[in-house]
């Protein structure tokens, strides 16, 4: 089952997504991984390029790409959480406490 949708400002630029920063936890271990996804070494974009080169991508399709760094192994009945954030701004206008935007909850079987 996939989250819901995060929608980016429309004055934001398509890219905008990969500058929202995650924090994964995995077997009741916090942030076994935080990072962003500007951080992976191919981005989404160049993925689906050589993906489509190689079959036909048509609208609906899901891709996933992983993460940015490697996690190690997940085993089957291990439970994970992945939060996409967003950094709340304070009245100074400077980053402030982050807030999931998203939360993803799965058990690996």
């Amino acid at each position: 089952m996939l989250g819901d949708w995060v929608p980016l400002p429309a004055s934001s630029p398509p890219s905008a997504y990969l500058d929202l920063p995650f924090e994964l936890d995995l077997a009741g271990r916090r942030n076994v991984q935080t990072g962003a996804g500007a951080e992976m070494m191919v981005l989404p974009e160049e993925a689906l390029r050589h993906v489509d080169s190689l079959m036909e991508v048509c609208p609906g399709d899901f891709f996933f790409t992983g993460t940015p760094a490697g996690v190690g192994p997940v085993l089957p009945g291990q439970d994970a959480e992945v939060r996409l954030l967003e950094k709340e701004k304070d009245t100074e206008g400077e980053g402030g406490a982050a807030k999931a935007l998203v939360r993803y909850r799965v058990r690996f079987e």
